[in-house]
């Protein structure tokens, strides 16, 4: 089949270090469909924020999707496709809602702040309210790789060796950082078998070593937070910081309303939409 357009796709990673500050003109080329460009710069402020490593198979699917898209845009202008009536309509409308969106994010969203006082008050309020689902765990752990190791440190630990320092010396894992502490977890997070080791420790209580997939542990579990008990501020410090913003956030857009309001001709007619709609809302009951 004869090609709509002709296509020169370029190497896409090779100059994937080039500065974003360089001047456009000199950004290398990606793509080009037709007379339309894809420079890298371009690519570059296009690729969606991740906290993730985006994978060169990524970058190229990502760069394959643009050329299919452009493919078709160009084909439907050619044709004249988007000068119908209800493409322009829809368009019309599209622009106004990313306007509106984009006016909001830039005067109420970014203003929406939320202080340390507000949260804490915010919390005494509704305390009440946050009731842990599930029982939550401190403890330490630690991890090697033979059972002789693992014996000898519990030995010594149990002698007044520091189990920081053990875990930070000897560990296998990851917590080993922290210094073996896992700060409170629920237990459907961790591996069935430290799960049930876990519940079973009294609280200080050193274990002896434990078998699991990885190595061998020892686990001493510090506190616990039981379930159906009010839950601590830092466990719900996220959702009372949103819903704080969600509820500034609206105040701040009522504010902005009222003052749009106040300054606009505006009318409404909702008798009209009463006997237009009415009709129909009533076959619907029916």
């Amino acid at each position: 089949m004869k090609k709509l357009f002709r296509l020169t796709v370029a190497v896409i990673l090779l100059g994937l270090a080039v500065s974003c500050g360089d001047k456009k003109a000199q950004s290398p080329m990606v793509v080009r469909v037709g007379n339309e460009r894809l420079l890298l710069e371009d690519l570059q402020a296009m690729l969606p924020a991740s906290y993730l490593p985006i994978s060169r198979v990524q970058i190229e699917q990502f760069v394959q999707r643009w050329t299919e898209n452009e493919l078709i845009y160009q084909e439907a202008v050619r044709q004249k496709f988007d000068q119908q009536a209800q493409i322009q309509e829809q368009m019309a409308r599209l622009r106004k809602e990313y306007i509106v969106a984009s006016y909001l994010e830039h005067f109420v969203d970014r203003h929406v702040q939320v202080d340390e006082k507000e949260i804490q008050d915010y919390y005494a309020e509704k305390a009440a309210e946050f009731t842990r689902e599930e029982d939550l765990y401190l403890f330490e752990f630690l991890v090697t790789e033979s059972f002789r190791q693992a014996n000898t440190l519990y030995q010594q630990i149990n002698s007044g060796l520091e189990f920081a320092e053990a875990a930070r010396e000897n560990s296998i894992d990851v917590s080993k950082d922290n210094g073996g502490r896992v700060e409170w977890i629920a237990l459907d997070r961790l591996s069935g078998i430290l799960a049930d080791r876990i519940a079973k420790l009294e609280i200080g209580r050193l274990s002896r070593p434990v078998k699991i997939e990885v190595g061998y542990a020892l686990i001493r579990v510090l506190d616990k937070r039981k379930k159906g008990e009010p839950a601590k501020l830092e466990e719900v410090r996220d959702k009372l910081v949103w819903q704080l913003q969600v509820r500034k956030r609206e105040q701040m857009y009522r504010k902005l309303i009222s003052q749009l309001g106040e300054n606009s001709d505006v009318e409404s007619y909702f008798s009209v939409i009463q006997s237009a709609f009415a009709d129909s809302a009533e076959q619907t009951m029916e």
